[in-house]
């Protein structure tokens, strides 16, 4: 299956949370066994965050097939100018950075940020 589209709005310096199910024919695929990882890149191609579900920031409930992205106000900080380019991959290892698993991305698109100005 090819990769959904998905293009969210993230507001810089808040705590962002959405979750993806991953369907088959109308039916949540079993993600039992997988890690997931996440990246996000400016435009230039420099990686300005990467989570995934060991270090956390991603989730995986695999009886229902939900991939949940849990960003802190820390995380979105770092996000400045859009947009950025992010992707969401489901890897067939126990090491989400594995470079020798079998890798399916899961969502991919382009994030907007809206700055934060307020300051703590």
């Amino acid at each position: 299956m090819s990769a959904g589209q998905w293009n969210p709005t993230i507001e810089q310096g808040a705590t962002w949370s959405r979750t993806a199910t991953y369907l088959d024919n109308g039916e949540p695929v079993d993600l039992t066994g997988y890690t997931a990882r996440m990246d996000i890149v400016d435009g230039a191609g420099r990686t300005i965050l990467q989570i995934d579900t060991t270090a956390g920031g991603l989730s995986i409930d695999g009886a229902a097939g939900t991939v949940t992205i849990d960003l802190t106000p820390v995380q979105t900080s770092k996000l400045h100018a859009s947009p950025h380019k992010y992707n969401v991959e489901l890897v067939a290892d126990p090491d989400p950075r594995s470079e020798t698993a079998a890798v399916q991305r899961l969502i991919e698109g382009t994030i907007t940020v809206t700055r934060d100005w307020t300051k703590p």
